[in-house]
């Protein structure tokens, strides 16, 4: 299990893609983790309020901060990764002891996603895939655009 930041040169390919967390002054941490042999950088963040994420302990309990699958981004490339970074070691040992969770909530939102572009023109997985930042990498996730 590595935390990361994703690099410049990653920001910079993928500066038009608004799904894509990106923080010129403050860049989010990233958690790499391979799904299905395919490299994933799953933003650390705060305020998440939906289903699709991984809730790590916090002091604030109003914060709901942990892994965000929704703005999870395949790393095509090592030069993507930036420094490493560093993240509390209550919440490491968390991650850490967790990594089946990680596995199964990645894994189902991925196949979520894939089912929901399977029906594009339904409201329910417009909003689905319309927020995600999977819906810039869909030749490396090998999905095909169903009308």
């Amino acid at each position: 299990m590595r935390v990361y930041y994703l690099s410049d040169k990653f920001y910079e390919r993928y500066k038009e893609c608004k799904e894509i967390l990106q923080k010129k002054d403050r860049p989010y941490t990233v958690l790499i983790y391979e799904i299905e042999g395919i490299k994933f950088a799953i933003p650390i963040r705060s305020n998440i309020f939906h289903n699709y994420c991984l809730h790590t302990p916090n002091p604030n309990k109003k914060k709901k901060s942990g892994l965000d699958f929704t703005k999870a981004v395949p790393i095509i490339s090592e030069k993507y990764i930036g420094k490493e970074a560093r993240i509390t070691t209550e919440e490491f040992n968390f991650l850490k002891s967790n990594e089946r969770l990680i596995y199964k909530g990645m894994k189902k939102y991925l196949k979520e996603y894939k089912k929901a572009i399977q029906k594009k023109d339904m409201k329910h997985s417009k909003l689905f895939w319309e927020f995600s930042s999977l819906q810039y990498f869909h030749e490396e996730l090998e999905i095909k655009n169903i009308p």
